[in-house]
């Protein structure tokens, strides 16, 4: 992140019913895992709430890995190589797209660069 408030990976995407999950990180070293439904981020349901953890390099102008393995309901997420979460089961969405989020309550706004995305399947 270059400056502002979080970022995040967006997966299982329905652009039709703009239904997702996304994992967010912040500035400080903490990620959280939501479940959105709509543009609306009141209709949103915070799975993991914001979690500190040293596997997330805070402040800004760093790289930080993000891992989501999904397999079916079950998902566990790494940071820089680093496993934060190693078992939550959710089973509302099964399929969809990847995307990123950017957002904050800063009235500077956000910015972040995201290279390399990869995606593998078993």
């Amino acid at each position: 992140m270059l400056y502002g408030d979080f970022c995040g990976l967006v997966f299982r995407l329905n652009p039709y019913s703009k239904s997702f999950y996304v994992l967010e990180i912040n500035s400080y070293g903490g990620y959280r895992l939501q479940r959105a439904l709509g543009n609306d981020p009141a209709r949103w349901l915070t799975l993991i709430d914001w979690t500190d953890t040293g596997a997330i390099q805070p402040g800004y102008g760093h790289f930080n890995t993000i891992l989501v393995v999904a397999s079916q309901a079950r998902f566990q997420i790494y940071m820089n190589q680093q496993l934060v979460v190693s078992t939550f089961t959710d089973t509302t969405y099964n399929t969809g797209l990847l995307g990123f989020l950017v957002g904050g309550d800063s009235r500077y706004g956000t910015e972040a660069i995201f290279r390399r995305l990869a995606v593998f399947q078993k």
